[in-house]
């Protein structure tokens, strides 16, 4: 999932879970994404000692939602519910699958293909990349960044996207994607997912947030058939619509509507480049 993505979707979560009655107004990053989302706390973004010894130990062994059985009833019950939240169904929508155009094929269609091309999006802490061509991980994560979470099982197939976004100020989340194709819609069926940290950047109460609710809430999105179907608004700028594999609309997915641009590949920028 990605564009409207689970980088958003974090963000939410940060200021929906995080913000106490009267909160510090947020520390703005450098460069900004548009965004209708409530304002992250500014003790959120802050370095915290806490965050900093559960990211270590994650580092030391990545965990998986299974690991995640020492996470208080009250937080677990609270990301879920907001998960079941923002994957609230809107209205059916016909024929949803021929709205907008093949993304996959309007790649294809530009010099050099899918192997030379990618999306390139931003959201709140940094950049949302899409490659279209199925490689592995190492081959496009940073040497410097360090396993510290994994989800699901390895993938494969024609139709396998890997898409790499920063989710908090050190936290990274890298899937590969298994899509099924509907029509103009890519429709999730499952993934495998890494999350990495920046050594050099501080932890902070916003990354193990991210995590976390990024470990609960995958599952989730395999399981429901999240679906994209992208609307060109200017040559080689998209928006994305949402959908679940019926044909509803995710409208809580569709608050923010960053656009993405098709651009040739580059190396994901490292450390203060990325940030």
């Amino acid at each position: 999932m990605r564009r409207a993505g689970l980088s958003r979707l974090a963000a939410t979560a940060l200021a929906a879970l995080a913000a106490p009655a009267g909160a510090a107004q947020p520390a703005q990053p450098e460069q900004p994404a548009p965004s209708a989302l409530p304002p992250i706390p500014a003790e959120v973004l802050a370095p915290d000692e806490e965050a900093a010894a559960i990211l270590q130990s994650a580092a030391e062994r990545p965990i998986s939602l299974e690991d995640m059985s020492g996470v208080s009833a009250e937080i677990a019950a609270s990301l879920d519910a907001f998960t079941d939240q923002i994957l609230a169904r809107g209205e059916q929508v016909s024929g949803w699958q021929s709205l907008g155009v093949d993304l996959r094929e309007a790649v294809r269609a530009r010099d050099g293909g899918l192997t030379a091309n990618m999306a390139l999006g931003s959201n709140e802490f940094g950049f949302e990349r899409t490659y279209f061509a199925d490689e592995p991980f190492d081959t496009l994560v940073p040497r410097e960044w360090v396993l510290i979470g994994r989800h699901g099982q390895p993938v494969h197939g024609e139709d396998v996207q890997v898409e790499i976004s920063k989710i908090g100020p050190k936290v990274f989340l890298a899937e590969r994607v298994a899509y099924r194709r509907q029509r103009n819609a890519l429709c999730r069926v499952r993934s495998e997912a890494r999350f990495y940290a920046d050594p050099a950047v501080p932890a902070t109460q916003a990354d193990t947030i991210a995590l976390l609710f990024g470990l609960r809430t995958l599952p989730a999105l395999d399981r429901r058939g999240y679906c994209q179907v992208y609307e060109e608004r200017e040559p080689g700028v998209y928006v994305t619509r949402s959908f679940d594999s019926e044909g509803y609309r995710l409208p809580a997915l569709e608050l923010i509507l960053t656009p993405i641009r098709i651009v040739a590949r580059s190396p994901i920028p490292t450390r203060a480049a990325a940030r």
